[in-house]
């Protein structure tokens, strides 16, 4: 009888115990492409990147679109985006997202992720970021470019 017992146990506890993994999308990062001013084509630049305050993520690096975590315990942040040209020197410019942020039940084993509507663009359009366009107006998810820059 005790075996039934300690069988049952085991087949009660093996049953509770399921792995949840989440595979669902989680809090997304903002999408943005360069292109070329004069064809519209996607146009590779030398950069590092960093937000304001905080250490480069990305360290003279050659690309045509970056990635960019946003920060969900803000309404704005500010990103610094330094061209690296021929002989090495750099040549910074800005870009300032507003945002509203909304945080949405994923499931179980994901949580909780913000995404972020009326999305706003500034920029100091300085140098070499000669002008830029907001693709969505809400970035939900990280299948698409949110914003292209043109330089």
């Amino acid at each position: 009888m005790k075996k039934v017992y300690l069988a049952l146990f085991i087949i009660l506890i093996t049953m509770g115990c399921e792995d949840e993994f989440c595979l669902d999308d989680t809090t997304p990062s903002l999408i943005i492409r360069f292109r070329d001013i004069d064809t519209n084509q996607l146009k590779p630049i030398r950069l590092t990147a960093g937000g304001v305050g905080l250490d480069a993520f990305i360290e003279n690096t050659t690309l045509d679109s970056l990635a960019i975590p946003i920060n969900t315990q803000s309404n704005t942040v500010t990103y610094l985006l330094s061209e690296i040209l021929d002989d090495d020197t750099e040549s910074t410019e800005s870009l300032t997202l507003t945002y509203d942020i909304e945080d949405e039940f994923v499931s179980k084993a994901c949580g909780f992720r913000s995404v972020f509507k009326n999305i706003q663009i500034s920029t100091t359009n300085n140098d070499w970021l000669l002008d830029f366009e907001v693709l969505t107006e809400d970035i939900t998810n990280e299948n698409r470019a949110h914003v292209e820059i043109l330089h």
